[in-house]
């Protein structure tokens, strides 16, 4: 699968032809072209931008001594945040330490789309580390071909109609028989 906007609107399409509701929240990587399919499908959607994938993208722009300091404080922004103000603080606080020690690359990376990086804090304690990522297990997607962070995006999709009292839809890890 393409990850056009095109290609993005018809799965969605097809997924809303076969009965999916507007899920209450929808976890992606910061692909422009899921972005604005989702927006046009899912208006009323939350949309959680990937913590995994914006923590490699931040990582990737700082030197290699920084590289683990700012990756435990980015991720204990996210653990010990009480909800998403308090998110949103953590996370600008470390923006402006970036910016402060001439990371400026590193500091817009992370200040893009924060509003998103920390909308998982809006719900119950219990799903906030599942719900933040396309894949909880992921540490490294660099590993990983499109085709398979695709599919997990598609696994990110969250309905509160058809949950069973977790409040996440099932969705089978490949998309490919959804997609004609």
């Amino acid at each position: 699968m393409r990850e056009s906007h095109e290609d993005w609107l018809s799965l969605a399409r097809d997924l809303i032809a076969r009965g999916l509701g507007a899920p209450m929240l929808v976890l992606a990587d910061g692909a422009p072209g899921l972005i604005k399919a989702l927006e046009q499908c899912w208006p009323s959607s939350d949309r959680q931008h990937c913590s995994v994938h914006r923590a490699r993208n931040l990582i990737a722009k700082l030197p290699e001594r920084e590289r683990e300091r700012v990756r435990r404080a980015y991720w204990k922004a996210l653990d010990e945040a009480k909800d998403e103000r308090d998110g949103r603080e953590r996370l600008a606080a470390l923006v402006v330490e970036l910016e402060r020690a001439g990371y400026a690359s590193a500091a817009r990376c992370l200040a893009d789309d924060l509003d998103a990086l920390v909308v998982h804090l809006r719900y119950p304690l219990r799903h906030r580390k599942r719900w933040r990522s396309t894949d909880e297990d992921v540490k490294d997607v660099s590993s990983l071909r499109t085709s398979q962070v695709s599919a997990r995006l598609v696994v990110g999709v969250v309905d509160p109609e058809r949950s069973a009292g977790s409040g996440a839809l099932a969705l089978p890890r490949s998309v490919s028989h959804l997609v004609t």
